[in-house]
């Protein structure tokens, strides 16, 4: 198995995961909820992981700075932010992988570890999205 497979893998995954996250939030109809009063909404956070996703795969990889528009169908918006991340690096062999990247804020690593680095930041919105549902379940003075 080539390595990029691997992480059009874990981009599947990242999609499967955040599909049952929509599943969990709309059963709860949380959306809009918050922890507190100085913390994004459940909406807010979910949009700016599908940002981060969507415009780090034009910016860093297609060359194309289309700023991402999320409309009201979370499904959809999903599937379009993970469907542009795997269209960019879809075609990357390992030594595209090892070339050399550098962050928006100076930070050099490989290609490799960028995408890590994206993965882990969209899979941890997502788990921190879940944990709020879940508190919000637990605590009802949250709603």
């Amino acid at each position: 198995m080539k390595e990029i497979s691997v992480y059009i893998e874990f981009w599947e995954y990242l999609r499967s995961f955040g599909l049952k996250t929509i599943e969990i939030v709309e059963s709860e109809d949380a959306w809009n909820y918050k922890i507190s009063q100085t913390e994004f909404s459940i909406i807010q956070t979910f949009n700016h992981t599908n940002q981060a996703i969507f415009e780090d795969a034009g910016s860093w990889f297609l060359k194309d700075s289309k700023k991402f528009s999320p409309t009201s169908n979370q499904k959809n918006n999903l599937n379009l932010s993970i469907g542009r991340m795997i269209s960019a690096i879809q075609n990357f062999d390992e030594k595209k992988l090892e070339e050399e990247f550098t962050f928006q804020w100076g930070d050099r690593t490989t290609i490799k570890d960028a995408l890590k680095q994206n993965l882990f930041h969209a899979i941890s919105h997502f788990g921190q999205i879940r944990e709020r549902v879940g508190l919000l379940k637990r605590n009802p003075q949250y709603n």
